[in-house]
């Protein structure tokens, strides 16, 4: 349970800025293009390293590139927040509710960003 909730949590850090410079996901995805593919496109890019920036959130950097890198390569870069339909995935309630159970874990939530994660969520549903 504890690497299942660290790895979810490792994946949605990475959808909530790519730098403290810089504009979170959903406004980067905004500015570019509203479709599904054109998002999964710019994740692609951003994760082989053929965009610009930096995995963080609120200045704390990302602990494992490789992780996120894999996740979503096995995903064929779809997005986690969203479905195809522009929607947002139940899997991120899913793992919203894995961060908050994870305190029965011998985890602190905050260690995971729940807040921001939690806060970006609803502004996006």
């Amino acid at each position: 349970m504890k690497k299942s909730v660290f790895v979810l949590v490792l994946f949605s850090i990475l959808m909530l800025k790519l730098d403290a410079g810089e504009p979170n996901w959903v406004d980067s995805m905004e500015k570019i293009d509203t479709s599904h593919a054109a998002k999964e496109s710019y994740m692609q890019g951003l994760l082989l390293g053929q965009s610009y920036g930096s995995y963080s959130i609120d200045g704390d950097g990302l602990l494992s590139k490789a992780l996120v890198e894999k996740f979503y390569a096995e995903r064929d870069y779809r997005t986690f927040w969203f479905n195809a339909f522009n929607e947002p995935d139940l899997s991120v309630v899913d793992m919203l509710s894995a961060i908050k159970r994870s305190a029965n874990e011998g985890l602190d939530p905050d260690d995971y960003h729940l807040e921001q994660i939690d806060a970006l969520f609803r502004e996006v549903q």
